[in-house]
């Protein structure tokens, strides 16, 4: 009997380790997006574990794309341990200066916050998963942060990071890419190649105005590296969407796989009512008017674009 995936795509919620795996398909070129919603490590003291809470993976076209950073080393260098436990390293939201949690240690935390995970959700044209957060700030006020995941036909990915607060704060929306990617910051989204013919679109929208920058081996502050094998670290591109508002924030962020011939025609827009969102693309269009989780409509105008398609 010879091995093979299953056919069909689809979502998978893991449970125990707090994990939600959305395909396009079973096939090695298809697209997936991998949700961490689990705890901050073991049980007992989370030693090993990173504050990757609410971070995401993406492979598109059986190509890995955002990645987790890695581990480096345990002990051999200080600075570098912290950063690739941090949730600056991974691909999440970091609101101000503090973590969720700090690192005291090579092997301690400061506290130990966890995630919650909601079921799967799905409606016509979409597929839902959605995590949430709690973590103090450095004036000791509380922060909520809510991620959800819609998968639109099996097609792209609209991730919604909703952050609850009372105070002014910076907030990064952080997209750490493989190492070996080429990378292209234009009108504040990143285009990003894959393979010959093949392109990734991400880009981060919010009705409080997003900066988005690239970056890649940068020494200060210490951004843009993955570290591939135990004690190697090597540059890679980080995205880091950035707004300064005033609490609550909502961000969009699109990932987009497409034909490298289509990445052109692309265009996103955020309706005025900040709740609904169009993704337009050669002959056809997407509407998805978002409301509380589960709640999501998504309206497909014109023919269907071919978004996957070489």
């Amino acid at each position: 009997v010879e091995p093979r995936p299953p056919d069909r795509g689809g979502v998978r919620l893991f449970p125990a380790g707090g994990y939600a795996v959305m395909a396009s398909g079973r096939a090695t070129d298809s697209h997936m997006l991998t949700l961490d919603a689990g705890p901050l490590g073991c049980p007992f003291s989370s030693g090993h574990g990173h504050a990757d809470m609410l971070s995401v993976q993406c492979s598109a076209f059986g190509r890995p794309v955002i990645v987790d950073t890695g581990t480096y080393s345990y002990s051999a260098d200080k600075r570098l341990r912290s950063y690739f436990r941090s949730a600056r390293a991974h691909s999440t939201v970091v609101v101000g200066e503090r973590q969720q949690p700090e690192s005291t240690g090579p092997f301690a935390w400061s506290s130990r916050p966890a995630a919650t995970m909601s079921d799967v959700r799905r409606g016509d044209g979409f597929e839902e998963v959605a995590g949430s957060l709690r973590w103090d700030l450095e004036d000791g006020t509380r922060v909520a942060h809510s991620r959800r995941v819609i998968f639109v036909r099996r097609e792209f990915w609209v991730i919604v990071d909703e952050i609850d607060g009372s105070s002014e704060q910076k907030i990064e929306a952080r997209f750490q890419l493989a190492a070996g990617l080429e990378a292209n910051l234009a009108d504040n989204a990143v285009e990003i190649a894959v393979a010959p013919g093949q392109k990734v679109l991400l880009r981060t929208a919010s009705a409080a105005g997003v900066d988005m920058r690239l970056h890649c081996g940068s020494e200060e502050p210490f951004e843009g590296w993955t570290s591939p094998h135990f004690g190697v670290i090597a540059p890679a591109p980080v995205a880091v969407a950035t707004v300064r508002a005033t609490l609550p924030v909502r961000l969009f962020t699109f990932i987009v796989p497409a034909a490298a011939a289509a990445i052109s025609d692309l265009g996103i827009e955020i309706g005025s009512d900040g709740r609904s969102v169009e993704v337009q693309t050669r002959g056809s269009v997407d509407r998805i008017s978002i409301g509380q989780p589960g709640e999501v409509v998504v309206e497909h105008r014109a023919g269907r674009p071919a978004l996957t398609g070489v």
